[in-house]
């Protein structure tokens, strides 16, 4: 085998070495992107799935006439350094007599409180070691519970009033859009159908 030979099919070897270097530094980068993206997913999910029964629960069982409580997907926007980063949900409240309204929105003159991040979380991040750190608001005064590691309500973060929701909901009575009456025995069989499916966009434009 001639010099030249030798020469090219030694490059030809550190060139595949390289190549192979190269393929390997992706897949470990593009998997700890990917990782990283799943543990954001599945932190959204939680933190908006007990935010999520904070909300029903509260209609529940201080409304009577209520048929049905529903979610919105989470909708994700903004972000990315350029933008802040806000997840919103929609709670929508169905009565007994078919009607259909949505809690977050306009009525009247009047613009209500959406219900998402950050308004509703004082934390809602991936700690140091890879942890969920969920701070849930859980009265009008301000105050937080740290719910990290439940996986439904603790009675720590139900509401025993929430003025945003009352005044909302009181406002969508007087507008015709709903007939429920805020009553100590709530509505018991009401159905709560829960939605953690994260999209993208803006929320006010899911009806």
């Amino acid at each position: 085998m001639t010099a030249n030979k030798k020469h090219h099919k030694v490059l030809w070897i550190v060139l595949d070495s390289l190549l192979g270097v190269i393929i390997l530094i992706a897949g470990v980068i593009g998997g700890k992107i990917y990782m990283d993206h799943k543990k954001m997913e599945h932190l959204y999910q939680h933190g908006f799935r007990l935010l999520e029964e904070q909300t029903a629960l509260y209609v529940k069982e201080h409304y009577s006439g209520v048929k049905k409580i529903e979610f919105s997907p989470i909708f994700k926007d903004g972000g990315g350094g350029f933008t802040q980063l806000t997840l919103t949900v929609v709670p929508v409240i169905y009565d007994k007599d078919g009607h259909r309204a949505y809690l977050g929105g306009t009525v009247g003159n009047t613009v209500y409180s959406s219900y998402g991040y950050p308004t509703d979380f004082y934390a809602l991040e991936i700690g140091s070691y890879g942890e969920e750190i969920i701070d849930l608001a859980a009265s009008n005064n301000g105050d937080y519970v740290e719910v990290s590691h439940d996986k439904t309500l603790p009675k720590k973060a139900k509401l025993d009033s929430a003025e945003g929701i009352d005044d909302n909901i009181d406002a969508l009575v007087k507008n015709g859009q709903l007939n429920i009456k805020k009553q100590k025995d709530g509505s018991p069989h009401a159905k709560i159908t829960y939605n953690t499916e994260i999209k993208k966009g803006d929320y006010k434009k899911w009806r």
